[in-house]
């Protein structure tokens, strides 16, 4: 994977265009493409590792035509790739954090980080508009996946639990505890009911756990994992 994103890299951010007739007629799609020792690879297996990443969804393709011939494709680095390739990010995370603790009062820091949360929320309210709580937890599952996290939710009498197994945001959490405040807003947001963290991943458990109390009736639903 990492020739892969190298390769890719190499291609997209020097701003070269790879220039590909058709797909290779044998990709192996079960053999590691080699590199020469100048550290390129060949022609075919340089093809074969753009229709992989391709496939994985690290590249973008976009058809550029031009005056007289056939029209070549460019090539660039999705976010997917650009997340797996290494970066100094939470580094720089918590060094911009320090500056704005640093100059701003206590209050509004925490409203900053509320605000991320308000506008995690607002991105998703399209999907959650007019659906009932059975019908929003499992819908929560994806969006929590889709920003970093690994979650399940469980009925227990009128509270609903809910337990995160990952934090995308531990390494900036364990310098900046406010970063809690993110999750916990948008998971009470995004189910509009009053919620409280009982565990957490920074100080030493296992996972994170909300509970969030039920207002009304509801049909008990199964554990989704």
């Amino acid at each position: 994977m990492r020739s892969i994103l190298t390769l890719v890299a190499a291609v997209s951010l020097a701003g070269c265009s790879l220039f590909m007739p058709g797909p290779p007629s044998n990709p192996h799609p079960n053999e590691f493409p080699r590199c020469h020792e100048d550290g390129l690879l060949p022609t075919f297996d340089a093809a074969w590792a753009v229709l992989y990443a391709l496939s994985g969804g690290l590249v973008a393709a976009e058809e550029v035509k031009h005056g007289v011939g056939r029209p070549y494709h460019v090539f660039t680095l999705t976010e997917k790739a650009l997340e797996a390739y290494p970066g100094r990010y939470f580094r720089l995370t918590n060094r911009l954090l320090d500056e704005v603790k640093g100059h701003l009062p206590e209050g509004l820091v925490s409203q900053l980080f509320s605000g991320v949360a308000t506008a995690m929320a607002d991105e998703y309210a399209a999907q959650l508009e007019g659906l009932p709580l059975k019908d929003r937890l499992p819908r929560l599952i994806e969006m929590l996946a889709a920003e970093g996290f690994d979650a399940e939710y469980e009925w227990q009498d009128d509270r609903v639990v809910i337990r995160e197994y990952g934090c995308p945001y531990l390494q900036v959490g364990r310098e900046h505890p406010e970063v809690c405040a993110v999750d916990t807003r948008f998971i009470a947001t995004a189910l509009d009911l009053p919620i409280e963290r009982v565990n957490c991943l920074l100080d030493g458990d296992t996972h994170c756990t909300f509970t969030l109390k039920v207002l009304e009736e509801k049909e008990k639903l199964p554990v989704h994992g």
